[in-house]
């Protein structure tokens, strides 16, 4: 259905049964030229004749009996599309209207015209789902297919703005014009809701009025939400939901640099602790590879130096079956070389109160007195001096001796420059000795 006013046009689309304009306020010459224009638009559905022929409406009925309705009868309960074409010079104002009640959605939407108002607005929400029950219009089957606005239920003063309460100041919304305002708040929802519910266009603008929006009225894709988001609330609401998303995407952005830069340095200082402690520990004196070999192709008899890798596999990723024990540096841990040679492996520990260069140097001791020359000489003395504690009986960690020599070792040099070598014997030996071997083997004793 169109109306053509002055190259303006109105279209109805989507599902009402029918639409009805309210001729009171319209008028319309045979030519169509609009020469007062200003009046109201609403769905009427579920209409139908009776046996009678009588025409009726579930919703929007007009209580004629007929198609048409008459003017000057009441506004049923319907959500309205309000109009005031050329108000003022060349523009236009328009509402959508929940005064009267709700029994579809309705979306009007401008095209053409200027102004920051011209945009699209309407109720597209199911108001009939969210309807009290003291407001809800029911079908022969008891289903909601209507909602009657406060005035329309109760005819009290206070919900029609009338009487005392005619005026802005003494009418204010009420619980159940709320109900409407959080479904619709780009529609009226009182007679004095018209703060952000009045719509203009300035120039010549067409209108688009859709009934029931969506293919399924009674499921709306929002419930309560506004019919476009091109209207002034919503469009400032969508560009400040962008611009929060701009500033929380640069603060995270920032945090997570800062936290990029911050692990970064700390593993820089990280690496060059560690490349600093493996500087410290090479420039220490008596360090040398554990592939190197000398001259004669012996290993090198200074501390060598073993791969990380070939100590963890050595000792079995440091098992607890190779522990040996626990010193003042950290665990000890014995393992095997791929060549086969048996090795112990000594772990300086963070809880150690001793540093690296003590441990260096401890290693350094060791590799020294096991593994060098001083190793073989020292073994050779141990031969000597076990020797005399057989053939004495005695322990040369326990001699003692008022006056005279100090350990076993000088005892027996003093005995054997004085031609006395035989009173070294262990009185236990008398019965079974044979002087020459033992004699034999002090002086292979002392010789060591």
């Amino acid at each position: 259905m169109r109306v053509h006013s002055l190259a303006r046009h109105f279209f109805q689309q989507g599902n009402a049964s029918h639409i009805w304009f309210r001729f009171r306020d319209w008028w319309i010459q045979d030519n169509q030229r609009v020469v007062v224009v200003g009046g109201r638009l609403w769905g009427r559905t579920n209409c139908g004749n009776d046996s009678s022929g009588k025409f009726s409406c579930i919703t929007g009925d007009c209580g004629t009996g007929k198609l048409e309705c008459d003017g000057g009868r009441t506004v049923p309960t319907v959500t309205l599309a309000e109009f005031q074409l050329d108000s003022l010079p060349r523009t236009d104002f328009y509402d959508v209207s929940l005064v009267f009640g709700y029994n579809l959605p309705i979306l009007v939407t401008p095209k053409g015209g200027s102004g920051a108002s011209c945009v699209e607005t309407g109720c597209v929400a199911d108001v009939n789902g969210a309807c009290p029950s003291e407001l809800r219009v029911t079908s022969v089957g008891g289903e909601g297919v209507a909602c009657k606005s406060a005035c329309q239920a109760f005819l009290e003063d206070q919900y029609c703005c009338r009487g005392a309460n005619n005026s802005p100041d003494t009418c204010k919304p009420t619980q159940y014009s709320q109900v409407f305002k959080s479904a619709c708040p780009q529609a009226f929802s009182y007679a004095y809701d018209d703060a952000n519910t009045t719509f203009s266009c300035t120039g010549v603008a067409d209108y688009t009025i859709t009934f029931c929006p969506f293919s399924n009225a009674s499921q709306p894709s929002s419930r309560g939400s506004p019919p476009s988001t091109s209207s002034p609330g919503s469009t400032s609401s969508s560009k400040g939901m962008k611009k929060n998303i701009k500033i929380i995407l640069i603060v995270v952005s920032a945090v997570v640099l800062v936290i990029l830069a911050m692990a970064l340095c700390i593993m820089k200082n990280q690496t060059r602790e560690r490349e600093e402690k493996l500087h410290e520990l090479l420039t220490l004196e008596g360090y040398t590879d554990a592939y190197e070999l000398d001259g004669g192709g012996a290993k090198n008899r200074d501390l060598r130096r073993f791969t990380y890798a070939s100590i963890v596999s050595a000792t079995s990723n440091f098992s607890l079956d190779h522990k040996l024990g626990q010193g003042g540096f950290g665990p000890v841990y014995k393992g095997k070389t791929p060549e086969g040679q048996d090795i112990a492996v000594k772990i300086l520990s963070k809880q150690s109160g001793q540093g690296l260069l003590e441990f260096k140097t401890e290693l350094i001791l060791i590799s020294k007195l096991q593994h060098g020359i001083f190793s073989v000489k020292s073994d050779v003395y141990s031969f000597g001096v076990l020797v005399l504690e057989i053939v004495s009986g005695r322990r040369n960690n326990s001699f003692h001796q008022i006056e005279g020599p100090l350990n076993l070792v000088e005892y027996a040099w003093e005995l054997w420059r004085k031609d006395s070598a035989m009173e070294l014997m262990d009185p236990m030996l008398s019965a079974s000795c044979v002087t020459n071997q033992l004699q034999r083997c002090i002086h292979i004793g002392l010789l060591c």
